[in-house]
């Protein structure tokens, strides 16, 4: 739900203290929402390697949990979308009219990390 909501926080300070908080029910719900993707899984959408179900119309602008608002994307291009509009609207009031969303690449116009000059 942190991606719907556009927070960010610890929920684990290593990788062992995270498989033991995801065998909570609570948590495995709230983190993973197995619901969904077992739904989107019988109507045949199963993300593949390095994917994962994203929103098409996300809900920070109005979309729905439903199921034909999920598309499989990478998952590098799922969560730079959604940090990206997040960023966008975080200070908006509840219920704002949103004129445009810009997105950007965010690898455009910066160099490769071995090029010095």
């Amino acid at each position: 739900m942190a991606v719907i909501r556009g927070e960010v926080g610890r929920i684990a300070d290593d990788q062992a203290a995270f498989e033991a908080a995801i065998t909570s029910a609570e948590h495995a719900e709230r983190w993973l929402m197995p619901k969904i993707v077992d739904g989107q899984a019988a109507l045949g959408m199963t993300p593949g390697v390095n994917e994962c179900l994203s929103f098409k119309h996300p809900p920070v602008l109005g979309g729905q949990l439903e199921p034909d608002n999920f598309e499989t994307a990478s998952v590098l291009v799922h969560f730079s979308l959604a940090g990206q509009i997040h960023q966008q609207v975080k200070d908006l009031p509840p219920g704002a009219k949103i004129g445009k969303i810009k997105i950007e690449d965010p690898a455009a116009g910066k160099r490769p990390w071995w090029k010095f000059w």
